[in-house]
């Protein structure tokens, strides 16, 4: 008679919770449900790996990556060498397996904000239609009534406001809160981390997680549906949670488990420069048809500008015809073109290095790694030449917060041949060929290498000739 070994694995760290327990995509466990492991493995190798003490996890995944957080880990071994007759097979096991898994997911994104009001704000406790300054409620600790000043009570959090008219404190709205419409970043993805580019400067989004699957829940052992997990909910962020009794109050509160699937903190945007990337369009697919286009992003093709920056003018494109009659007055046709142009000029470098002959720099984000040319600059202008050439859509960033999908129509460089270094400065016009609305723009890469080698790192020091 066979005999079973029932076990549940359960991931988490701080703030772990019963919504990310059997959804997390959790790297490197591995977990060897296999009689004598050490044996078994000496005769069956698994990459270059023949048993024991794993001291390298690129010997078991080839895309392990290496850092200081992890080169000290090591796998999870279970050796049932003491109790044979739990012994399983590889199939009934736990395998190793590689960064994507099974279960998919889908990402939106809103705007989101909480505006408190404007103006002085005085805390206090609220008691029997006056403001003390503590909570002993003394007669001589009573808070001087003015008008046009917001008082919050510490023990509640209401916002009242002293009404001369009526001579009492009535309740006024603490905050306002701005939600947008949600838009998809990814949907029935597997990937084990994205960047979403479909973002503006200057704004406040709010994201949650909807995983596709079921999950087992642990208790008893039956299949529930997965429930929707916000972002930044857990214990390290702060979130607001509007009152249920009263509309415009609210506080700020820690996030847990308990509040995470309807609470979520925000993150902001801020960039002082404007950019431009090279987008590659996806299939588009009649499962997904809230969305209009699917984009990954070329990280090799992105370009910013900073220095020297003139824009010009943004000119709207609409289409007018006038029909000259008979009478006193034309007739005007309405088309429905309507579109953005405009023109970019710019320093084709980003970066200023401190500690440098020149300080401003041309080269590429990869360079920072290791050199491309030993003439990093003309490297430079040759992979903008190649990114003005592309016949794909880019997305194209200002500072205020507006954002395009556009083609470059043409472009230029002027060599200022007698500066310190020859830096180029490049410019093109562009012409709207799409929105962001309800696009999708990521990438799937985990990490952007060359942003471990910060920007403002020194340049390499070529060891003959003159260098750049």
């Amino acid at each position: 008679m066979s005999k079973e070994r029932n076990f549940a694995i359960k991931f988490g760290g701080v703030g772990s919770s019963a919504y990310h327990d059997g959804q997390m995509k959790v790297k490197y466990f591995n977990a060897f449900a296999k009689y004598d492991a050490d044996l078994y493995f000496g005769e069956k190798e698994i990459g270059s790996w023949k048993g024991g003490k794993v001291e390298n996890y690129a010997d078991i995944f080839a895309n392990y990556l290496t850092n200081s957080e992890t080169s000290n880990f090591y796998p999870l071994i279970h050796n049932y060498s003491n109790d044979a007759q739990y012994n399983v097979n590889a199939f009934q096991g736990v395998c190793p397996v590689g960064q994507k898994g099974g279960q998919q997911y889908s990402i939106y994104r809103r705007e989101y904000e909480v505006y408190t009001v404007p103006g002085v704000i005085k805390y206090g406790y609220y008691y029997n239609q006056n403001f003390y300054e503590d909570n002993t409620y003394s007669p001589t600790s009573i808070i001087p009534k003015m008008v046009g000043v917001y008082y919050i009570d510490k023990n509640t959090e209401y916002c009242y406001q002293y009404d001369s008219t009526l001579g009492t404190f009535i309740m006024v709205s603490r905050a306002k809160i701005y939600t947008g419409e949600w838009e998809p970043v990814v949907l029935s993805s597997s990937e084990v981390s994205i960047y979403d580019y479909n973002i503006a400067n200057n704004k406040t989004y709010q994201y949650i997680i909807y995983p596709n699957d079921k999950e087992r829940d642990l208790n008893d052992n039956e299949l529930q549906t997965s429930v929707q997990v916000f972002a930044n909910s857990d214990e390290n962020y702060k979130v607001w949670q509007p009152d249920s009794t009263f509309f415009g109050q609210g506080k700020l509160i820690n996030g847990s488990r308990e509040t995470s699937s309807i609470l979520g903190a925000p993150i902001s945007t801020y960039w002082n420069e404007w950019s431009i990337c090279e987008l590659i369009p996806e299939s588009h697919s009649d499962k997904i048809p809230l969305v209009k286009n699917a984009y990954t992003v070329n990280q090799d093709q992105i370009w910013k500008f900073k220095f020297s920056l003139k824009t010009g003018e943004q000119k709207q494109n609409i289409s007018r015809s006038e029909f000259q009659t008979l009478g006193q007055f034309p007739k005007i046709g309405y088309g429905k073109l309507n579109y953005a142009s405009g023109e970019v000029s710019a320093l084709m470098g980003s970066e200023i290095v401190l500690g440098t002959k020149s300080r401003y720099i041309e080269r590429t984000g990869t360079s920072r790694i290791s050199p491309l040319s030993t003439n990093e600059k003309v490297k430079m202008l040759e992979q903008w030449h190649k990114f003005v050439a592309s016949n794909n859509p880019k997305l194209l960033k200002d500072i205020k917060g507006q954002s395009w999908i556009v083609q470059i129509m043409s472009a230029g460089n002027t060599t200022e041949n007698f500066y310190n270094s020859t830096p180029d400065t490049i410019n093109f016009q562009w012409k709207q060929i799409g929105d962001t609305k309800n696009v999708i723009i990521y990438s799937s890469l985990g990490k952007l290498t060359q942003e471990d080698e910060k920007i403002g790192s020194l340049p390499y020091k070529p060891l003959f000739g003159k260098g750049n």
